[in-house]
């Protein structure tokens, strides 16, 4: 079987030039939309930002049918984001006081990752014929690849997120805006070095292992490359988001987002002299929620700075695994590939209006 990888890194490509199409037509074509009660109109804002996300990643192995053990888990990755920091820019066409007027609301955001350490990578692995307990585990350093020639092979850490909604004054202090997201997230990490605990166990499934224990089982020193993994993730997700006018100069914010509507195809890379095995999962539906608050403060009319936070979670998302060992044919396995992540986003942005 052909790699379908990068089959999918195409279609993603396109699909970042449309949604940027989208958001550049869809805005003009609104301009003559006008603001209640003050007939100022709609106005674009132009932003830099900069932040960090922390939290975790997680790669996902289930048991194939029939299960070799009571554990739901064959294997299980944590790859950290302790922290992944990021820079980007923001455009955005809105009412130009949301408390006073109705409108048509978008925004473009992009974020790209820093290529620094982001902490570790954990594998842990079931592979006991009976048994339920851990029997290998290995630990890694872990690297965000972000370099310019990682985003252009499509592997560097990338967010895009287009928003498109309708905001209501309620009064001239409260506005609700009812939106969707249509996002792209893409986490990608190297790592290397680390070590490995496998006691006497082998490295495929048997009968009769010894249980890891983090004390005593004997580290193996890895030198070099470990595991290289990218997540890419297509989310659809409904949200409403409310506004509350603190101060002449101060804006707080509230959003909600969250949807089953989740796409995702992941790689991961298992890299050593000997080793060279290649897999790929392609996962559907779960959950994803996404919780925000922001601060906005506006020294001036056509100047704001923006704080804000947020909490980013997807679980259940599960799909097919495709596997390739030593170069040889991609070999189907359905339904045991899984994949998520729990996330905190910090970001601060300045954004200018005209």
């Amino acid at each position: 079987m052909k790699n379908p990888y990068s089959h999918d890194m195409r279609n993603i490509s396109g699909f970042i030039i449309l949604v940027s199409i989208l958001f550049i037509f869809i805005s003009p074509l609104q301009a003559q939309n006008t603001v209640l009660n003050t007939g100022s109109g709609n106005v674009f804002s132009v932003g830099i930002l900069g932040g960090f996300m922390y939290g975790d990643a997680t790669e996902i192995v289930y048991q194939a049918n029939p299960p070799i053990n009571d554990n739901p888990y064959f294997s299980k990755l944590y790859w950290n984001f302790k922290p992944l920091v990021y820079f980007g820019a923001e455009l955005g066409y809105s009412p130009a006081n949301p408390m006073l007027g109705n409108g048509f609301n978008s925004s473009l955001t992009m974020k790209f990752g820093l290529p620094i350490s982001t902490g570790i990578i954990g594998d842990f692995d079931w592979m006991d014929i009976g048994e339920s307990f851990i029997t290998h585990y290995s630990q890694h350093e872990a690297f965000s690849r972000s370099t310019f020639q990682d985003l252009a092979d499509g592997y560097g850490t990338f967010t895009m997120d287009l928003s498109l909604g309708y905001s209501w004054a309620l009064n001239n202090r409260i506005w609700i805006r009812p939106y969707g997201d249509f996002a792209f997230y893409r986490f990608s990490w190297k790592s290397m070095d680390g070590y490995l605990q496998y006691g006497n166990n082998p490295t495929e499934p048997a009968v009769g292992m010894d249980p890891w224990d983090p004390n005593t089982t004997p580290k193996r020193a890895n030198y070099g490359p470990a595991i290289d993994y990218s997540q890419n993730w297509l989310i659809f997700a409904p949200g409403v988001s409310f506004g509350f006018n603190l101060t002449d100069y101060l804006n707080l914010s509230f959003y909600v987002s969250m949807t089953p509507l989740i796409y995702g195809y992941h790689r991961d890379d298992h890299l050593s002299p000997t080793k060279i095995w290649i897999y790929l999962d392609y996962v559907y539906g779960g959950l994803y929620i996404n919780q925000k608050m922001m601060l906005e403060f506006k020294p001036k009319n056509n100047l704001s700075l923006d704080l804000s936070g947020s909490f980013m979670g997807l679980s259940g998302a599960r799909g097919d695994n495709y596997t390739s060992k030593f170069g040889a044919p991609y070999i189907k396995y359905p339904g045991i590939a899984g994949a998520g992540f729990d996330l905190w986003d910090f970001t601060f942005s300045i954004d200018y209006t005209f």
